[in-house]
């Protein structure tokens, strides 16, 4: 009678969770505003590829998309977030920089955290929606891609027209 309650009880678990994990969420995008009145376009997009460039380990793989006419830069990375247990883990991302009218717009989308299977052996990943089983590696890597983002402005707003040495 017991091994029977505790089949019944282990497939109701596997059903349940496959229920749960072939759910599907409308995907989700973060990022922000900066307005920069004194600096012109040309000089905005200087100072963010001069960023890119600083913050990535290889601005010319993580670049995809460079066009200083309309003011557009799009970069697929990929970053860690430390988790509570103090593990590394690694997700990736699009950060889409969108420059006109003296302003900065960040966009970040398509992200997802990696996750192992067999032992690090096989690697998949799974989006960063901030619904189900994602809702705090999602609010980590909000964090960080937070501190990217507020790093980047800071960094326009510091250097642009600061032609003194």
């Amino acid at each position: 009678m017991k091994n029977i309650k505790f089949m019944m009880l282990a497939i109701l678990f596997t059903i349940s969770i496959g229920c749960v994990s072939n759910q599907t969420y409308a995907p989700m995008s973060i990022g922000g505003i900066y307005a920069h009145n004194e600096t012109a376009q040309t000089e905005l997009y200087s100072r963010v590829s001069q960023w890119a460039a600083m913050n990535f380990a290889s601005s010319n793989d993580v670049i995809q998309l460079a066009d200083p006419t309309n003011g557009i830069i799009i970069i697929k990375a990929r970053s860690t977030f430390k988790e509570f247990t103090g593990y590394e883990r690694p997700f990736k991302f699009t950060m889409r920089i969108l420059i006109k009218n003296n302003k900065i717009k960040i966009e970040f989308s398509n992200m997802a955290y990696f996750y192992s299977l067999n032992n690090g052996i096989t690697w998949q990943t799974k989006p960063l929606n901030g619904q189900g089983f994602a809702k705090t590696p999602t609010k980590l890597a909000n964090r960080m891609l937070k501190k990217l983002e507020l790093g980047l402005n800071e960094y326009v707003r510091k250097y642009s027209n600061n032609n003194s040495w």
